[in-house]
């Protein structure tokens, strides 16, 4: 399910706190037709970052993929990267819908995040900034936070502490 990467990024990367991660951002690539990590890592290349943005990548098929690693300081929410984590899922969710095997690789990936990160919330990336409609007005985020519940729940038994600011 976790695919590892191999980009090479720019410059060397700044590590960020990782005990203060307050946020984990969801994000869609805004692109309606294939494309894969390396794309996307190409692309912010292009833009003059140092590669990727996103801390994890989702593709269509449900695979998540590393993207700039979650120690580094992301480039996905401006005003918020030293304190977050970054992920894309892959489509335009203005103009599509999130298919089941993305949606449950990312609550997945969601439920595991918060039992690392206990304190972080769990918000769109038009949350952070009111200038983005990201991951898209078709972006079902209760069905998520939902779903997040639900992973949650099975993974209680090996976790005792639950995830903070998910209100489902």
């Amino acid at each position: 399910m976790l695919q590892p990467s191999e980009l090479k990024f720019k410059s060397e990367l700044h590590r960020r706190d990782t005990n203060a991660t307050r946020y984990i951002v969801i994000h869609h690539s805004e692109v309606p037709s294939r494309h894969t990590v390396d794309d996307i890592h190409r692309w912010h290349l292009k833009r003059g970052w140092d590669g990727i943005g996103y801390h994890f990548f989702i593709d269509k098929e449900g695979v998540i993929h590393n993207g700039r690693p979650v120690w580094a300081i992301g480039a996905h929410a401006y005003g918020y990267n030293t304190c977050s984590i970054g992920i894309c899922l892959e489509g335009d969710f203005n103009r599509q819908q999130v298919n089941e095997k993305q949606l449950s690789s990312a609550a997945l990936l969601v439920a595991l995040l918060c039992i690392r990160y206990k304190r972080a919330a769990v918000v769109r990336h038009c949350d952070l900034t009111k200038k983005k409609s990201c991951p898209g007005k078709h972006f079902p985020f209760k069905t998520l936070l939902y779903k997040v519940s639900e992973y949650r729940s099975l993974l209680n038994p090996l976790f005792s502490e639950s995830c903070p600011h998910l209100s489902c």
